[in-house]
């Protein structure tokens, strides 16, 4: 349906609920994901979606736990300008989960500048258009490389942020 996320996005979506949040609410998630009420097939489809959906949560989130490098389903290769690619999809649904749980993710006294700072490569690499006072950031190949490649870091520094 439309408005709903690719599974790049999908993925980036459920790195973002991990991160803030140690609960996962399948069904809702998945709600939020196909932006509307899923229809199912049978009962058998309805429990194996959210079954995957929670256990890429589960995932993500042990990996982020034990302090490895997430592994992305998507190469860490940064976009040509105003373009999108496969980070981009996936920084995209990284981003609608956080402006969905926007409170979770700024409000109850957390250290919003770090929180800020570490969500800018998947901020930038979003949306094709980058904000004017960001595009130093990404004003040749090399800054949007390297932009891209904090990505790991800076969503291991986020998951722990939020366990502080």
């Amino acid at each position: 349906p439309e408005g709903c996320l690719d599974y790049l996005a999908c993925h980036g979506f459920v790195t973002a609920m991990a991160i803030h949040n140690d609960d996962f609410d399948a069904k809702r998630s998945l709600t939020l994901i196909v932006d509307q009420e899923p229809q199912f097939q049978s009962s058998q489809e309805r429990d194996d979606l959210y079954e995957s959906l929670s256990n890429l949560h589960r995932s993500i989130s042990r990996q982020l736990y034990l302090g490895e490098e997430l592994e992305l389903p998507v190469a860490l290769r940064a976009p040509q300008s105003q373009q999108t690619n496969e980070l981009s999809d996936w920084c995209f649904g990284f981003m609608e989960a956080v402006a969905i749980f926007e409170e979770q993710w700024f409000g109850n006294n957390q250290d919003v500048e770090h929180i800020a700072d570490r969500l800018i490569p998947m901020t930038v690499f979003s949306e094709p258009h980058v904000e004017a006072e960001l595009l130093h950031l990404v004003d040749s190949d090399k800054k949007r490389q390297n932009l891209a490649h904090e990505i790991p870091d800076n969503l291991q520094q986020l998951y722990l942020a939020f366990r502080d």
